[in-house]
């Protein structure tokens, strides 16, 4: 499954994986730079007509349930909406090549059914609250995603730089 962030190019003659430079991203959406600001780094590095791919996590209908919206406010304040990244694309100076939303069973059966698995027992220490609060704050992400994966997901972006 992608990690956030994660974005490969065809830059001057090899193909680069930025999973180093965004790996923090994956787990704190409010420290990573805004859409534009990434695709315009990356287009600095790309041959003219040169591809992207990247996945973002967006909100895929407009007015998600409170709940919803709350937990994400907390975690990742900045997420758009699909159809707004498709724009920033273009006004980055991308065509937009294809689009598909990753599908949910994906996030069901490859992430968060295991990741419910291990946090069973876990007990953090008493005196971490870092640890506390990340397993509340995953126990919320898996309870939310039950109740409201209609209103978000990652969807992956196919580009090329419009020459």
């Amino acid at each position: 499954m992608p990690v956030r962030g994660i974005t490969w190019a065809t830059c001057r003659n090899r193909t680069v994986s930025a999973a180093r430079r965004y790996a923090a991203s994956s787990s704190a959406c409010s420290i990573r730079p805004p859409t534009n600001q990434r695709l315009r780094a990356w287009r600095t590095q790309l041959v003219p007509g040169g591809a992207l791919g990247f996945t973002d996590l967006v909100w895929l209908q407009d007015e998600a349930p409170a709940a919803c919206r709350d937990f994400f406010a907390g975690i990742c304040p900045d997420m758009p909406h699909a159809d707004a990244v498709k724009q920033t694309v273009a006004d980055c100076g991308y065509e937009l090549v294809d689009t598909f939303t990753l599908p949910g069973h994906a996030w069901w059966e490859n992430f968060y059914v295991h990741l419910e698995e291990r946090l069973v027992g876990f007990q953090p220490a008493e005196d971490c609250e870092e640890s506390r609060a990340m397993l509340e704050m995953c126990h919320g992400e898996i309870e939310n995603y039950r109740k409201h994966s209609d209103w978000f997901g990652y969807v992956f972006y196919l580009m090329r730089r419009a020459d």
